[in-house]
C-alpha cells in the first residue's frame, strides 16, 4: 500500500499550496495536433448542430451562449433534453439513429461509447479550437475524458465531494476548550476519519443545551450523510476510496470487500447516532436542506453546495461555512486521501455526425471559454475543474455576494477553489465500466442492509463482491476485463494502484 500511494501523499501544512500540472497522458500523435495559440479553422456559418443532453439541467447553460456562439461562428444549436429512467439506453438509441452532433453525458458512460464507436476521438479535431487540456485538473481529464490513451471528451462540469463544516463553531473559544477537554486534542478541521467521527460526537447536542454559549431552539447534529438506497454509495465510497481502496483488481476480480471496505461501512454506520432522525431515508436535497438551515455541524457534499450558502432565501449560514478536503487517514503519520468525483458532465461528438468540426468547436468553446463564467453561477450545475477556474476567487465573491445580498469574502472563496483543486488533484473516478448502473445499484442495496442492521459488514460487502461477478459474467467477462484494464492503467499511470 506504501508505495501506491506514496505519490498522492499530501502534508497537512501545504495543502493549499500551489500545485502543478502532471502531465497528460494523451498519446503523441494527438498531442502534436494541439495547436500553440487560440487561432481557430473556419465554420461555414449558418451551421446547424444538434446537441443531445443527458440532464435536463444543463440546457441553461447553453441556452446562455447560444446567442452568443451563433454571432461569433454562425453556428445555430438545436437542444434536445432526455432524463428520467433508462437515461443510457435512451441515449445510444439517439446516437444509433443517426441525429445528434454533439452530446452531453455523465463520464462514467464514455468507455462504453468510445469502444462501441459511437463517439469518436478528438484528436484530428484539436485544430479547430484550442481546448486548453493543460488547464483541466489532471486527474479529471485522463480518468473522465481520455480512454485507451485518446482524448474523447472535453468536460462541462466537475463534481468532487467536499468536506463542509461549520467553522464558527470550530473557532469559537469556548467550544475549543470543550473538545481540548474531552479529546485531549486541539479542535480543528479533520484531516482523517477517526477526528471526523470525534468532530460529530464532540457537536451532536439536544434541544436547550449550548452550542457557543448560547441554548439550542432545536436538536443539532455533528453531522449529516445521505443514506437512503439510492445514495448511500456515495458516503460509503468517500470512506472506502479514501483509504486508499479500488473497485476491482487488476484480473477484474471484486476488490472492495476487504480491508478497506468493511471499515469504511462500519465507520459509516457507527456515524447514524450523530445524523437527525430519518437519515437513512435521506438524499442529497433532505442533507444540504439540514446544513443550511444550522442544523448539522458537518457532511460531506458536492462542490456546488458552496454557491447556496450565500443565498439569504434558503441559507441561515451564510459566513458561517469553512471547506476542505474529504477526511483521509494518516500513512506514516502524514495524512492521505482521495476524493471521489462522481456526477459531473462531458462534451462528446457522435460518430455519425456530417458536422464534426462545428460540433468540437462548441464543446471546446464551452469546455474552455464558457466553462470561466458557468461554474461562478448558481443558476447553473457547473462546478470548476480548470486550474484557471481555482484561481477566480475574486470573481466568485463578487458573483456570489451581487446575487445574494449578502456579503462573500474573498478569503473564503479562495479557499474553496483552492480545496477544490486540491481534491481533483486527488480525485478518483465513479465506477465507469459497462454495467456501472447494475454493479452500483447492488452496492447501495447491500449497503443499506448493513445500515438498517439486517446484515454484517463485511458480509454485506462480501454478498455484494459475489453479485458483481454475477453482473461481470453477463456482461461477457473477457469484454469487461478488457475495458477494465485499459481503466486500471489510468489508475497505475495516476498512482492509484500498483
Amino acid at each position: 500500500m506504501k508505495r501506491t500511494i506514496s505519490g498522492i501523499l499530501l502534508m497537512t501544512a501545504v495543502l493549499f499550496s500551489s500545485c502543478p500540472s502532471v502531465g497528460s497522458t494523451v498519446k503523441a500523435e494527438e498531442k502534436t495536433e494541439r495547436p500553440v495559440s487560440k487561432k481557430v479553422q473556419p465554420v461555414s456559418p449558418g451551421t446547424g448542430i444538434n446537441i443531445l443532453i443527458a440532464g435536463d439541467q444543463y440546457e441553461f447553460s447553453f441556452k446562455l451562449y447560444a446567442e452568443k456562439i451563433a454571432d461569433v461562428r454562425g453556428i445555430e444549436l438545436s437542444l434536445l433534453n432526455l432524463s428520467g429512467n433508462d437515461l443510457f439506453e435512451k441515449v445510444k438509441e439517439e446516437l444509433r439513429e443517426g441525429d445528434t452532433d454533439l452530446l452531453l453525458i455523465p463520464p462514467l458512460w464514455v468507455p462504453e461509447l468510445a469502444e462501441t464507436g459511437l463517439i469518436q476521438p478528438l484528436g484530428k479535431l484539436l485544430k479547430v479550437l484550442d481546448p486548453s487540456l493543460d488547464d483541466i485538473i489532471t486527474p479529471l481529464l485522463e480518468f473522465y475524458c481520455v480512454y485507451d490513451g485518446k482524448l474523447y471528451a472535453l468536460p462541462l462540469d466537475g463534481d468532487v465531494r467536499l468536506f463542509y463544516y461549520r467553522k464558527d463553531l470550530v473557532e469559537n473559544p469556548e467550544e475549543r476548550a470543550n473538545f481540548k477537554k474531552m479529546y485531549g486534542y486541539e479542535l480543528s478541521v479533520p484531516q482523517t476519519l477517526e477526528r471526523a467521527a470525534d468532530f460529530s460526537n464532540f457537536f451532536t447536542r439536544k434541544r436547550g443545551e449550548l452550542l457557543a454559549g448560547k441554548p439550542l431552539e432545536h436538536d443539532f447534529f455533528g453531522t449529516g450523510m445521505t443514506l437512503d438506497i439510492g445514495w448511500c454509495h456515495y458516503e460509503w465510497m468517500d470512506r472506502f476510496l479514501a483509504c486508499g481502496g479500488i473497485y476491482f483488481d487488476s484480473e477484474l476480480r471484486p476488490a472492495i470487500s476487504g480491508e478497506y471496505g468493511t471499515r469504511a461501512l462500519t465507520d459509516l454506520k457507527s456515524l447514524i447516532q450523530f445524523t437527525p432522525p430519518g437519515s437513512l431515508g435521506w438524499g442529497y436535497k433532505e442533507n444540504r436542506d439540514a446544513f443550511l438551515g444550522g442544523k448539522l455541524a458537518s457532511l460531506v457534499l458536492w462542490s456546488d453546495l458552496f454557491k447556496f450558502v450565500p443565498d439569504v432565501s434558503r441559507s441561515e449560514v451564510g459566513g458561517k461555512i469553512g471547506v476542505s478536503h474529504v477526511p483521509g487517514m494518516l500513512v506514516d503519520g502524514e495524512p492521505f486521501f482521495r476524493a471521489p468525483m462522481p456526477g459531473g458532465r462531458v462534451l462528446a461528438v457522435s460518430s455519425s455526425t456530417g458536422e464534426p468540426e462545428a460540433s468540437f468547436w462548441v464543446a471546446s468553446y464551452m469546455s474552455a471559454t464558457a466553462s470561466g463564467e458557468l461554474v461562478l453561477d448558481p443558476r447553473t450545475p457547473c462546478d470548476p475543474f480548470r486550474y484557471s477556474h481555482t484561481e477566480k476567487a475574486k470573481a466568485l465573491s463578487g458573483y456570489l455576494s451581487g446575487l445574494s445580498e449578502r456579503e462573500v469574502s474573498f478569503e473564503d472563496s479562495r479557499r474553496y477553489l483552492d480545496t477544490i483543486r486540491v481534491s481533483i488533484e486527488n480525485g478518483v473516478p465513479e465506477l465507469n465500466v459497462p454495467f456501472s448502473r447494475e454493479y452500483i445499484d447492488v452496492l447501495a442495496l447491500y449497503i443499506h442492509r448493513a445500515l438498517m442492521g439486517e446484515l454484517e459488514p463485511e458480509e454485506a460487502l462480501v454478498k455484494t463482491a459475489r453479485e458483481w461477478d454475477r453482473i461481470s459474467g453477463e456482461a461477457g467477462y473477457e469484454k469487461q476485463k478488457k475495458i477494465w484494464r485499459v481503466l486500471y492503467r489510468t489508475w497505475e499511470e495516476q498512482g492509484y494502484a500498483e
